[in-house]
């Protein structure tokens, strides 16, 4: 995992930090792990994916306050191939399937494209989050939006 903690916004910095003691000495933590009430106040800036296998899809499970703002919409309960552009061929698809393969988290910046007219881009932190059998069933992003 190459990413510096300078490139991090505090709300990305504080959750890398809770996922690191979550996971130990492990190559990530465990699912039974993660507990909201640890992070409270960081669950806003917080989308949570589950890991659907066979066939791989990725279904939104949690919208925090802040994703859901700057979101065209609440996509609660869908999953990533049910909305258009964000199927198997997209970007997000593939870094969410990166971080699945992995176990690594992954950092990256796009354009931003919602509803917010004063941002111009979005900085997002990709965890995951192992199952009983060690392989990701739980991807957790956390955004930092940037304005113009």
């Amino acid at each position: 995992m190459d990413i510096s903690d300078q490139d991090l916004s505090p709300a990305q910095r504080d959750f890398l930090a809770y996922w690191r003691r979550q996971a130990g000495s492990r190559i990530a933590p465990r699912r039974a792990d993660f507990d909201v009430l640890d992070v409270p106040l960081l669950m806003p800036y917080a989308i949570i994916f589950d890991v659907l296998a066979d066939p791989l899809d990725f279904r939104y499970r949690l919208i925090g306050t802040v994703q859901r703002e700057m979101s065209n919409r609440d996509y609660t309960g869908m999953k990533m191939s049910e909305i258009d552009g964000r199927g198997p061929d997209s970007g997000i698809w593939s870094i969410l399937d990166r971080v699945r393969t992995s176990r690594e988290p992954a950092y990256h910046s796009i354009a931003y494209v919602g509803p917010k007219k004063d941002y111009m881009k979005l900085n997002d932190l990709f965890l995951p989050w192992l199952g009983d059998d060690e392989t990701t069933s739980m991807v957790i992003i956390v955004s930092c939006y940037l304005p113009k």
